[in-house]
């Protein structure tokens, strides 16, 4: 099967090796977390617990900032023209200096608010100080090993990483070295953070495809090609992560034990739209601009695929969602099983969504993306605003939800001006 417009239309077996290379290795990766997060859970008072995730919270704002969509560029210069890695590397090092700033700012913000609602020591901060640091650097050469559709072998990378974090974590808790402080899980994670550094640019050096795009002068690699992207990035983070921070603000610390588990929940279920939007860009990418015929082939096998999983699994969940955080935090975390049930709909919704904002950036809109991110942001935040005050973890389970709908519905509306408009021409 061929596409005269651009690459071999891939199949839906090639689609799914793609797709379960990259989910099957982030959902080890997603299980360490959510190991970390139940020894945690086990180990400290829930006031506490929502502390770490707070400030597990603002690390990955901090990164997100400090990438300033720099990575979603080298994903689609590297899929689309073989740039060279050692100019890559050059334009994302002129680019991290000049927002360095920024992530000081971002990080700093961020700690703050979670200090309304907790009270975080100068060592907890600074520990996933370090921590956002790691992951925003692992950021780029996780992608440049991605446009290369080496799915696994990022995966791989980010498998032994975070499993390095649960087993510094866990034996220390098993040699009695500490009864699970926040300062010990922020070393814990930071080792394994740069642990994923480490393994992702030997797997990038090793096997390189390097030379048809040895005349890539790297000038598209820059902050202001970035900005739409380093908008959606923050958004995205804002509304994944930065929604414990802002629930901090706006609920007792009760409810926001309620509603911390739930958002951790919520960050696993995305694994099968991750895994999505992973093998989405780099493929969608390689149609260039003008292969449509190709894309929309793309896009059907993805979302049949994270459909066929994100249903059954969510419903699953929603059915059994008590049971499933008693046997994994305790009986404490009962308050958390509604706003669990809730968030567990994000995951078939982000399924449909991925596509379709890789299909935008892929096309050259990458700035009309901002308009999705943005009215999911606005969306979230005026519901949190309204509901969170009133119905504590519920409203703010309810609020998450529904920023997700606001996601593909724009999303959806986007793709669909863009192609009345190319019709139009």
């Amino acid at each position: 099967m061929t596409n005269r417009q651009g690459p071999p239309l891939i199949g839906v077996r090639e689609t799914a090796r793609a797709v379960t290379a990259s989910a099957s290795g982030d959902l080890a990766s997603k299980l360490a977390v959510v190991v970390v997060s139940i020894m945690a859970a086990r180990a400290l008072a829930p006031e506490v617990f929502a502390t770490y995730l707070g400030l597990l919270a603002a690390a990955h704002v901090g990164a997100a900032v400090w990438d300033a969509g720099v990575s979603t560029l080298v994903t689609v210069e590297r899929s689309r023209s073989r740039a060279p890695l050692s100019v890559l590397a050059e334009r994302v090092v002129r680019a991290r200096l000049l927002a360095f700033p920024a992530w000081v700012g971002a990080f700093a913000l961020a700690s703050l608010a979670l200090g309304v609602a907790t009270r975080p020591t100068a060592g907890n901060i600074a520990s996933f100080a370090f921590v956002s640091l790691a992951i925003s650097l692992q950021q780029p050469v996780l992608a440049a090993v991605r446009a290369d559709l080496r799915f696994s072998q990022a995966s791989a990378a980010l498998f032994v990483g975070r499993w390095l974090t649960v087993v510094i974590f866990g034996g220390a808790l098993a040699l009695g070295l500490s009864d699970g402080d926040v300062e010990l899980l922020g070393f814990s994670h930071l080792v394994g953070e740069a642990m994923v550094i480490v393994g992702a640019i030997v797997v990038m050096r090793r096997g390189s495809r390097d030379g048809a795009g040895a005349m890539w002068d790297g000038r598209s690699i820059g902050l202001r090609n970035a900005l739409p992207y380093a908008a959606n990035s923050l958004i995205n983070i804002a509304y994944n992560r930065l929604d414990i921070l802002v629930v901090a603000v706006l609920v007792p610390a009760s409810q926001l034990a309620a509603y911390a588990p739930a958002s951790r929940v919520q960050d696993a279920l995305y694994l099968v739209p991750s895994a999505i939007a992973a093998v989405a860009l780099p493929y969608l990418s390689r149609h260039g601009p003008h292969g449509d015929a190709g894309s929309w082939h793309t896009m059907r096998r993805l979302w049949s695929i994270g459909l066929l999983i994100a249903i059954p699994s969510t419903v699953l969940l929603t059915l059994f969602m008590p049971n499933v955080l008693a046997f994994l935090l305790g009986s404490e975390y009962s308050s958390a099983a509604l706003p669990s049930r809730i968030l567990a709909w994000s995951m078939p919704l982000a399924a449909i969504g991925a596509p379709l904002l890789a299909y935008m950036i892929s096309r050259g809109r990458g700035a009309q993306t901002t308009i999705a991110f943005a009215s999911a942001g606005i969306v979230s935040l005026a519901l949190h605003l309204i509901l969170d005050p009133r119905f504590g973890a519920l409203g703010a389970a309810t609020a998450s939800l529904v920023r997700d709908v606001a996601n593909v519905a724009v999303a959806g509306l986007l793709v669909w001006r863009a192609q009345r408009a190319k019709v139009g021409d």
